[in-house]
C-alpha cells in the first residue's frame, strides 16, 4: 500500500465503455495521485469484447510532463505485452517484451521534446490538455509532440513505439451530463492520425479529469461513471468539484 504525504491528494474514478446500444462493454478504473513534485496516473482498463486488459502507470513532473511509463497488456488474462518508457531531455528509452518474441530495446532522441505519453487509457488522453497554451484560440489545433506504444485504434498492434504529433483543439465550456453527474466541462477535439476523424473529449474545468469521449472511428463511446476526490487529511473534500444543479442551469443559460 502506498502511503501518501500529508499534503498529497488523489482523484479516483471509473469510466464506462459503451456500445451503440448504450450497453456497458468495458471499464477503466483510474487514480491520479498529486504529490509535492509531480503526479502519477494508474489506470486499469478492460474491454470485454476483445477480452483485453490494460494496466498503465505514468509518472509526471510538476508540469504534467511524462518522465516514466509502464504498460502491461493481457488478452483473456494471458500475458501479451509489457512496455517500459523512460523519458529524459535527451532521449526516450523503451523496453518492449511481447509474448513469444524477443524483447526490443529502443532509444529515440527526444528532439521534439515530447509532452505526452500515449499508452491508451482514456484518463491518459485527458492529460494531454495540460500541454496546451494558457491562452487558447477556440477551435485552433495545437500540435503536441508525443510518444506512443502503438498508433492504432486499439493501442495494441504496433511492435515498436513511435513518435507522433497529436493535434488538440479547445472548443469552449459547456454543460455535460454523464453517469457520474452533471458538470460544467471543457470540450476538446483530438486528432491522433490525419486519416482519422477527431475524437470529441470533455474534461472537468478545474483539473484534467475525463468526463466523456465520442470518437466516430470506433463503435464505442465513453463516460465517467464514478469520481471521488480526497486528501488523507480532508476526506470531506470528495466530489467537491461537482457543480450544483442550479449553477449548471445558470451557466447553461
Amino acid at each position: 500500500m502506498t502511503t501518501l504525504a500529508l499534503n498529497s491528494r488523489v482523484t479516483r474514478g471509473t469510466i464506462g465503455y459503451r456500445n451503440h446500444r448504450d450497453e456497458l462493454v468495458g471499464k477503466e478504473q483510474f487514480a491520479i495521485n498529486y504529490g509535492q513534485h509531480g503526479m502519477t496516473l494508474d489506470a486499469r482498463c478492460e474491454l470485454q469484447e476483445y477480452a483485453l486488459q490494460r494496466h498503465v502507470n505514468i509518472a509526471m513532473n510538476d508540469r504534467w510532463l511524462p518522465t516514466h511509463g509502464d504498460l502491461s497488456l493481457k488478452r483473456q488474462r494471458k500475458f501479451l505485452l509489457n512496455s517500459e518508457f523512460a523519458v529524459s531531455n535527451e532521449q526516450i528509452k523503451i523496453h518492449n517484451q511481447r509474448a513469444g518474441e524477443q524483447s526490443i530495446e529502443q532509444a529515440i532522441p527526444n528532439t521534439p521534446g515530447i509532452k505526452h505519453l500515449g499508452l491508451h487509457p482514456l484518463q491518459g488522453d485527458a492529460l494531454i490538455t495540460k500541454q496546451l497554451p494558457n491562452i487558447l484560440r477556440a477551435n485552433k489545433y495545437y500540435s503536441i509532440p508525443a510518444v506512443t506504444n502503438s498508433v492504432s485504434e486499439n493501442g495494441v498492434d504496433d511492435k515498436q513505439a513511435s513518435l507522433l504529433n497529436i493535434a488538440v483543439a479547445y472548443s469552449g465550456i459547456e454543460p455535460v451530463k454523464v453517469a457520474a453527474g452533471q458538470f460544467i466541462a471543457r470540450r476538446y477535439k483530438l486528432c491522433w492520425h490525419p486519416k482519422w476523424p477527431p475524437a470529441y473529449l470533455w474534461t472537468m474545468v478545474d483539473e484534467p479529469i475525463f468526463l466523456k469521449m465520442v470518437w466516430p472511428q470506433v463503435p464505442y463511446w465513453y463516460e465517467l461513471m464514478e469520481v471521488e476526490k480526497a486528501t488523507p487529511a480532508m476526506p470531506e473534500a470528495a466530489n467537491a468539484s461537482r457543480l450544483p444543479t442550479h449553477l449548471i442551469q445558470q451557466l447553461a443559460g
